[in-house]
């Protein structure tokens, strides 16, 4: 999602570098600054699990649904890693076991 905003030149949209412009003040930058921002929101949208778009609903900014998504994700992260009684999915092997020093210096004729 990074590079095609970043492709598409908008990702300031989603970093909070691309504010509004005012409404009263300057209606036809405005009108493009929104229709953007309704666009990429659609993007957000369609690219996330469902549970996840159901808050872009009532989102003012796409800074503020990235910022969600963000945590959201996060939380679910933590989640799953909690849910491992280790760090690792799968039992650990074995150490790998060695002969003492001295039979090795044995076998290489070093005694």
């Amino acid at each position: 999602m990074i590079h095609a905003l970043i492709a598409k030149n908008k990702i300031g949209f989603i970093d909070g570098s691309i504010q509004s412009p005012p409404k009263k003040d300057k209606p036809f930058e405005f009108a493009l600054w929104n229709q953007c921002k309704i666009m990429i929101l659609s993007w957000l949208t369609h690219s996330v699990e469902p549970d996840l778009a159901k808050g872009v609903i009532h989102a003012k900014t796409t800074h503020h649904v990235w910022v969600d998504f963000k945590d959201q994700f996060l939380q679910k992260m933590l989640i799953q890693f909690t849910r491992f009684k280790s760090p690792w999915p799968f039992p650990p092997k074995a150490p790998c076991q060695s002969q003492p020093i001295s039979q090795k210096s044995k076998a290489f004729g070093m005694n």
